[in-house]
Formats: structure tokens, C-alpha cells, sequence
């Protein structure tokens, strides 16, 4: 059953307008529409064109390092002069300097406590955990992390220069260094 956006009144199956108001029936957004949204969020730009064929096959080797965290440092310094590795070099930066600030964010959320009751061999006792729904938050952001870093190490070591999702057009390094 479908309800008037306007009133909210309960709407027959393939009425146009609600017999309350008279206002217009929008149909529901379809299953396509959703898994579209997805399918876009996921199918970035795709830049491996511009790079030189020569430039991109021996530095495939050290740009998958730009997605491993602090190892972001190793290919930026020694690979200065390709253009491809800096580009893999920029997206891990921003991946990195996220991690580093959603590790700031867990640790203060993780301050949070709450005081459960627990059981152990029938004798309770108390504890201070944090929330369960901070956890779960909190795990998911790791989990989405841990999955752009393996996208990028596999666009890197691939040869693509294929923006991250979702992150792809940030450029946290090029807020303090110019190209």
C-alpha cells in the first residue's frame, strides 16, 4: 500500500491522487534505481589513459604501497618523477590521513562506557563496555577502509589509475603540496 506524501493518507494500488486531497501519488523508488546509485558509487573515473604505458608497467610494483597505511611514504619519496605512481601516491594519502583520523575518532568514541552486568559461573558482576551500537558503527568504518585500500592496492598493481570510491576526489595531499 502507497500513502499520500502530502497527507499521509492510506492510497489504493495504482491511484494517481489521493482521495483525501486530491494531491499527486509519486510512485516508489525502484529496486533498479537503488542498485544504479551503487553501481555509479562504484564505477569511478578511469584515468589510465593519460599515463604512459612506460611509465605505469615498472612502477606498478611499488604504487600498490600508496593503500598500506604509513608505507604511503616509500613510493612518494622514491618515485618522485611518475606521474602514475603520485597519482596512486595521492589517493593513498587520503585513504591513509582518513584512517588516521577515524583511528582519533574510535579511540575518543571508545571512551564512551556504559556499565553491564555480566554472569560468570553464576556470580555477577560488573563491568564497563562500550555501547554495542558504537562497536558496530565503529567496525563497519574499518571494514569500509580495509576495502578501499585492497581496491586501490588492486588498481595499482593492475595498472589502472581508477579513483577510489566515495574518496576518490579528495586530495588531502594536494592541500599542502602543489602538482
Amino acid at each position: 500500500m502507497a500513502f499520500c506524501g502530502k497527507c499521509g493518507t492510506q492510497v489504493g494500488e495504482g491511484e494517481k491522487f489521493c482521495p483525501n486531497c486530491g494531491a499527486p501519488i509519486e510512485a516508489a523508488p525502484a529496486a533498479e534505481n537503488i542498485i544504479d546509485k551503487a553501481q555509479n558509487v562504484l564505477n569511478t573515473e578511469d584515468t589510465t589513459s593519460e599515463y604512459d604505458p612506460a611509465d605505469v608497467q615498472p612502477n606498478r610494483g611499488l604504487a600498490w604501497l600508496s593503500y598500506c597505511g604509513p608505507l604511503v611514504f616509500i613510493p612518494m619519496f622514491v618515485r618522485k618523477d611518475s606521474k602514475y605512481t603520485q597519482f596512486h601516491v595521492r589517493q593513498g594519502f587520503t585513504l591513509f590521513a582518513i584512517y588516521v583520523a577515524y583511528g582519533i575518532l574510535a579511540a575518543l568514541l571508545g571512551l564512551i562506557k556504559v556499565e553491564s552486568t555480566r554472569t560468570l559461573w553464576g556470580i555477577p558482576y560488573t563491568v564497563k563496555v562500550t555501547p554495542w551500537p558504537i562497536t558496530v558503527i565503529l567496525a563497519i568504518g574499518w571494514i569500509l577502509i580495509a576495502v578501499l585500500s585492497v581496491i586501490g592496492i588492486i588498481n595499482a598493481a593492475s595498472g589502472k589509475a581508477k579513483k577510489l570510491p566515495l574518496i576518490g576526489n579528495i586530495d588531502v595531499l594536494g592541500w599542502f603540496v602543489k602538482k
